[in-house]
């Protein structure tokens, strides 16, 4: 049920942010089937505890579902780096020691995909939330259009970086749901470009 219920999300949000972009990033339902089959060889079943939870709590807007909603998508933010770690182990490289935008950076350089390293060094400080806050950091994140018909990998992947960073070390109680939902969108695709680039 849990996996059903997360196939139907990725696909609404895939059909409508990912199929206009250039291979391999477009997701057919069987590759969603197939990126399900790919989490649970894995062990990475929490994918689909986070999306149940969230569906749990999306209707309700009290400082307890949203402290709740929060640390969902804290998780859901590590587990993207967690499945991060498995495209690199699939390319044969070991992930430990590395930091998330090292990571990015090996899975998404000449031998993959898109090569966006030198695009990851151009826009590091929208990264860095000492200054700004997170929403104003993702709004900037969300005006780049560098990148030609990539931008939208960049912008997903610099987003989730971000998240990652705030939620881990800051925590990301003061976010409504609207934005609750999407940082779990926004997540939700990355997750699935990483794991199309492995």
């Amino acid at each position: 049920e849990q996996r059903d219920l997360t196939v139907r999300s990725l696909k609404h949000w895939a059909d409508e942010s990912l199929a206009s972009l250039p291979n391999p990033f477009p997701v057919s339902e069987a590759e969603l089937n197939g990126f399900c089959d790919w989490l649970e060889e894995r062990g990475l079943y929490q994918y689909y505890w986070h999306f149940r939870r969230l569906v749990d709590l999306q209707n309700r807007d009290d400082p307890v579902h949203r402290a709740a909603s929060s640390a969902e998508v804290v998780g859901f933010a590590t587990l993207c780096e967690m499945i991060a770690n498995e495209v690199l182990r699939d390319q044969g490289r070991e992930p430990r020691g590395d930091t998330l935008p090292r990571k990015l950076k090996k899975i998404f350089n000449t031998n993959g995909p898109v090569d966006l390293g030198a695009m990851f060094d151009r826009y590091y400080a929208l990264t860095n939330t000492n200054r700004q806050s997170l929403p104003r950091r993702l709004a900037q994140i969300a005006r780049i259009n560098a990148g030609g018909p990539h931008s939208p990998v960049l912008r997903a992947l610099l987003s989730l970086w971000v998240i990652r960073n705030e939620g881990a070390h800051l925590g990301l109680l003061q976010f409504d749901p609207a934005r609750i939902v999407e940082m779990i969108r926004i997540l939700s695709l990355a997750s699935l470009m990483l794991w199309k680039a492995r």
